[in-house]
């Protein structure tokens, strides 16, 4: 069974659909734009990647440091907003770098 765009749940789904020239054969998207948008699926699919390493980077250095890593949905949003429940969290993360620990290398 062909797979329709409002099927698609994944980027990666998406970039592949657009690829096989269903796109175009479905008349959702012009000929013309579609290698402009498989470019821009691929970058937010590469962006999701990076994104994926720095919170595991962010959760390496919480545990380092003996800060508690967001879990729920509102922790998460005081953590992105720079505000922490207890602690000086700067303070904390300086004392992980001044250690002299080393990050693993980005791929």
């Amino acid at each position: 069974m062909k797979k329709l765009w409002n099927d698609l749940q994944k980027d990666q789904e998406r970039i592949e659909f657009l690829k096989s020239g269903r796109a175009e054969e479905t008349g959702i998207i012009a000929t013309a734009m579609v290698p402009e948008i498989i470019s821009l699926f691929e970058q937010r699919l590469e962006t999701g990647q990076v994104n994926a390493v720095v919170m595991g980077l962010l959760r390496e250095l919480a545990v380092r440091s003996n800060v508690v890593f967001p879990v729920s949905p509102k922790e998460l949003k005081w953590f992105e907003e720079g505000t922490e429940k207890s602690g000086d969290f700067d303070k904390r993360l300086d004392s992980v770098f001044s250690d002299s620990i080393l990050l693993p290398e980005t791929p």
